[in-house]
């Protein structure tokens, strides 16, 4: 009997301990939806930077409001673009995309100044259909457009720019576009050049999260004391896209330079004295920024 009973009594602490241990787990309610929520923790984003160096226009893709274009024309005196990270590919003139990175909505920089102007859809067309005459990389359209470089200029829409000192200016000359992207891989530039050459290249992405595109001035060009280089690499810009802007650089001496400028309707005068140093560290023409019309 006495047996009985402690066996009993032993399966109804074993009941009482099942209810209790199920009871505990059951107490365990799982976190509401908006807990869960909180609780998961954003993946990291990584800010990105493309650097542009040489006379480029940017402009909204008018096809795809995703996307940017960014265009240089092919300048005299100017080495062929290229596109590098830790590695460097040289670019022939043609039209190329720039994919893996997330597309952003682009917010206005106040302290971007850069040559604003309006062309058509059928100019753009035409520069589109321009072979050998412009480098076209289309980029997804970034969060900002920032200077990282600018150049005291004089900006005018007529020849020669009049009153320069009060209309002068630091424009951007080099152009940073910023994005946020999740990790750097992905990143690849696909195209063909105007003799239908692919080029498919991946940028191998350093510490600095950054790929600079450029096209610049030949090493053994020298530029003169009238910044002729860069004058005309501005008036090679201006050109493509049919706008009508000049540029003037300090000091502004118009009466030895006016002759000789590229950008004179009525050029033809005295060659200008020489001896400015080297023009990969002074042709800084403005940048431009276009808006498209229908």
């Amino acid at each position: 009997m006495m047996r009985t009973f402690r066996r009993k009594n032993y399966q109804v602490l074993l009941v009482a301990f099942f209810v209790l241990f199920m009871f505990g787990c059951s107490s365990k309610q799982p976190a509401p939806a908006a807990d869960r929520t909180a609780s998961l923790v954003a993946a990291p984003q990584f800010p990105f930077f493309i650097n542009f160096n040489g006379p480029w226009a940017f402009m909204p893709d008018p096809d795809d409001s995703t996307q940017l274009l960014a265009i240089a024309p092919v300048v005299k005196g100017h080495g062929s673009a290229y596109i590098a990270a830790t590695n460097e590919t040289s670019v022939n003139p043609g039209i190329y995309q720039l994919t893996g990175i997330p597309s952003s909505t682009l917010v206005t920089n106040p302290h971007l100044v850069v040559v604003n102007d309006m062309i058509s859809k059928l100019t753009l067309k035409d520069v589109l259909g321009k072979a050998g005459a412009r480098y076209v990389i289309k980029l997804p359209m970034p969060s900002q457009l920032t200077p990282y470089r600018t150049g005291l200029v004089a900006v005018s829409n007529s020849f020669p720019v009049a009153n320069p000192r009060t209309i002068e200016k630091q424009y951007a000359s080099h152009m940073t576009l910023r994005y946020s992207v999740p990790n750097f891989g992905g990143i690849k530039v696909d195209g063909k050049d105007d003799k239908l050459k692919p080029l498919s290249f991946i940028p191998a992405i350093g510490d600095t999260g950054s790929v600079d595109i450029g096209v610049g001035p030949l090493y053994d060009l020298q530029e003169d004391e009238c910044h002729n280089h860069a004058k005309g690499a501005f008036k090679a810009l201006v050109d493509l896209f049919k706008v009508k802007q000049v540029i003037d650089y300090p000091d502004y001496n118009q009466k030895i330079c006016m002759a000789s400028d590229p950008q004179n309707p009525h050029i033809g005068g005295q060659a200008p004295p020489p001896g400015l140093g080297m023009a990969g560290s002074d042709c800084k023409p403005a940048l431009m920024v276009l808006d498209i019309q229908n």
